[in-house]
């Protein structure tokens, strides 16, 4: 799964258009993500 969360895909849509386009096709069904991805604690 590329994206971890809707907050890094819109960053990436920002930043980084052509990657973006490249793993929309080849990663359909990213619908399910977090919006902030947070980490564990230990």
């Amino acid at each position: 799964m590329p994206f971890q969360s809707e907050s890094q895909r819109r960053f990436m849509y920002a930043k980084h258009p052509k990657i973006v386009k490249r793993w929309s096709k080849e990663y359909p069904n990213q619908r399910n993500l977090p919006a902030i991805k947070r980490k564990l604690k230990k």
